[in-house]
């Protein structure tokens, strides 16, 4: 399992709970849309597809955007 960092855009606030659902996602969410989440190593072509769609951005490791 792979700690990440994400920003969810627009689009992904829009399917959030569906995403959430998908991956196992705690629904806990900053101010500025971000979430840290835990992603297992079988779903990782599958959020990394989220991504490249749009729904949500990688942020570096400890770093805000």
């Amino acid at each position: 399992m792979e700690k990440i960092r994400i920003k969810w855009s627009s689009k992904g606030m829009k399917r959030r709970k569906e995403i959430c659902e998908r991956f196992g996602f705690s629904s806990y969410l900053t101010l500025n849309h971000e979430s840290e989440v835990y992603v297992r190593a079988e779903d990782l072509p599958v959020f990394n597809e989220t991504v490249r769609r749009g729904f949500l951005t990688v942020l570096p490791s400890g770093k805000k955007a």
